[in-house]
């Protein structure tokens, strides 16, 4: 059933008068809401979407999993892999995307068309990264089956432009991050038809220009939308309260939040083996969450937040004007950015399949 069954059931009661919450004792006024939308998840409870070893079981569980935190909508995210990794998972992927319509709104392919430069490329393997190649996109876009929705690529790269007209002209929605790209680079991409920023604020040095940089030039470039992870690690309060005034609201390009979960959302903190080095899970008790750490490149490697928490952590902050946005940026903007609607969302979850109306509740 699509969201507009759901517009006159009940509101379920929540935990607090300031958060999201799973169903609890109690009865508050509320606008309702079915869930979140989460355009980059890169996995989740120990399944990596671009794992050469993935399986349909794999992600038939993880799916599962995604959809009862309160994802009722998302894009699997495959990063930079070899192209025998991505002949395997693409396929696999979109065949899984076809048996969840609604739920699984196609994939999102942040790479391999990255900057292969310190910071830039985060925890991607360089040696995977590469140019701009049209012929390696369009077998990619083919492996996915006409699933991908969404692709991450490194702006002011020799031949992006063109890469960036083709993904289009597919249907894709191109989105910019990973990269030390300038006003002018970010502008000549919008052009060609980018029209999203990635997680604007990471995937870049710790240190850079205190003008010149994609942090400023991304926030100034106004025909670009931005996604940002606020996960309450991967960006300060100053941060995000910049983005969601030069993004989100009236005559703004948009504003969108996303997870950027990786494999190790919903596992124990430890030390684990990915992409050949050691990466860390750790509860940070200040931030009562879990933070991903590569070492080796001094960076953060995606989060291992739900929607539902990075949503509660925004909403924490005290920068939304108001609750309708909250819930814009969380479930109707994630939407809008890949050419999609509440009308495009089958409400999944146990408690909205089980007649409670709907899942989470928004109040002020």
């Amino acid at each position: 059933r699509q969201l507009r069954d759901y517009e006159t059931t009940k509101v379920i009661p929540c935990f607090t008068s300031r958060f999201f919450s799973l169903g609890a004792p109690g009865n508050v006024a509320v606008k309702m809401i079915p869930g979140f939308v989460d355009l980059q998840i890169n996995g989740w409870g120990g399944v990596d979407f671009s794992s050469p070893g993935l399986t349909e079981a794999d992600c038939e569980r993880a799916f599962d999993e995604i959809v009862a935190s309160g994802t009722v909508a998302f894009l699997p995210t495959v990063i930079t892999a070899s192209l025998d990794t991505y002949r395997h998972v693409l396929p696999l992927l979109a065949a899984a995307a076809s048996r969840r319509p609604g739920v699984v709104l196609g994939l999102h392919l942040e790479g391999p068309f990255l900057e292969d430069a310190p910071g830039a490329r985060g925890c991607h393997r360089g040696d995977l990264i590469r140019e701009p190649d049209t012929a390696l996109l369009k077998e990619l876009l083919a492996l996915a089956d006409g699933k991908t929705r969404l692709l991450t690529v490194a702006a002011g790269q020799p031949g992006v432009e063109e890469l960036i007209a083709e993904a289009v002209k597919a249907g894709v929605t191109v989105a910019l991050g990973h990269h030390l790209a300038s006003y002018e680079q970010l502008e000549a991409a919008a052009d060609a038809g980018a029209s999203v920023l990635t997680h604007l604020g990471n995937g870049v040095p710790n240190e850079y220009h205190r003008h010149n940089n994609p942090v400023i030039a991304g926030l100034g470039a106004t025909r670009l939308a931005a996604t940002i992870i606020t996960d309450g690690f991967h960006l300060p309060k100053a941060a995000i309260a910049a983005t969601v005034f030069a993004k989100s609201g009236k005559n703004r390009a948009g504003l969108a939040v996303v997870s950027d979960a990786v494999w190790l959302a919903g596992l124990s903190p430890g030390t684990y083996q990915w992409m050949g080095k050691d990466i860390l899970l750790e509860y940070d008790e200040g931030a009562n969450g879990h933070v991903v750490r590569d070492p080796a490149n001094k960076c953060l490697a995606g989060s291992a937040a739900s929607m539902l928490q990075c949503a509660n952590h925004l909403w924490s902050l005290e920068i939304l004007p108001d609750i309708d946005t909250l819930e814009h940026i969380v479930f109707h903007s994630p939407l809008g950015l890949i050419g999609l609607s509440e009308l495009d969302v089958v409400c999944s979850h146990p408690r909205v399949r089980g007649g409670d109306g709907a899942a989470f509740a928004l109040v002020e």
